[in-house]
């Protein structure tokens, strides 16, 4: 544990994220830090008032993850088949989560 605290105060954001209680070690702060500013919307997906709907996430060469957020409030984490739902989550920052901490 000392040594994550030493390693946290170099990198702001991570010992933020620790400090927050969001992360026990320095791989789970980093990747959630990578997670971070990586999802796109999808725009041509947007609903009729032009809130957002998906989100993608690009991890390879024509290889991506989508979010698609369901009508009650629910997300779909849809993988790069484009059909296959891997998990449901209660609300985006969960489903973001998830990705992170299970498939990259």
């Amino acid at each position: 544990m000392k040594e994550f605290n030493f390693w946290c105060k170099e990198n702001t954001e991570c010992y933020n994220i620790y400090r927050k209680g969001k992360a026990d070690n320095p791989q789970t702060a980093e990747r959630l830090i990578k997670m971070k500013n990586k999802w796109e919307v999808l725009h041509d997906c947007d609903d009729d008032n032009g809130n957002p709907s998906v989100y993608f996430l690009k991890v390879g060469e024509n290889k991506y993850y989508f979010l698609e957020l369901l009508h009650d409030g629910m997300v779909d984490v849809i993988d790069c088949d484009c059909h296959t739902v891997l998990m449901t989550c209660r609300n985006l920052v969960s489903a973001k989560r998830w990705v992170s901490i299970n498939l990259l």
